[in-house]
């Protein structure tokens, strides 16, 4: 059975942020970027305008004794290119982590079968 998927929550999440909004938790973020080839710009360019968002899983775990709601959001380019950003929305959002998918991680990981319809 396919995970449900949070698609049309996270884009009204969205709609409340701006530019200014969106903040990068990592250390060392810049270097990060460079290695996974991405861009600060392109990913705030997808998340202000989430046209290729397919896919947007929720889990709840608990971070320094509070509930924290976090989303994979899974931006699919092509078949074979695909972006996972966990993101973490409060009074601004939160861009914890983003990973480029190439075609080979996506015929391996489980998400071929999520995603399977949407190519």
């Amino acid at each position: 059975m396919p995970a449900k998927n949070y698609k049309q929550e996270v884009l009204e999440q969205l709609k409340r942020y701006k530019l200014s909004d969106i903040l990068f938790t990592k250390k060392g973020i810049e270097e990060q970027l460079k290695i996974r080839r991405l861009t600060k710009d392109g990913i705030i360019e997808n998340l202000l305008n989430p046209k290729k968002l397919v896919f947007a899983d929720r889990q709840e775990r608990d971070f320094q004794g509070k509930k924290d709601v976090r989303y994979n959001c899974y931006f699919l380019f092509s078949k074979s290119k695909a972006h996972r950003y966990v993101l973490s929305f409060n009074d601004k959002l939160k861009v914890i982590t983003s990973i480029p998918l190439g075609r080979k991680t996506l015929n391996k990981m489980s998400i071929k079968k999520i995603l399977g319809g949407l190519k």
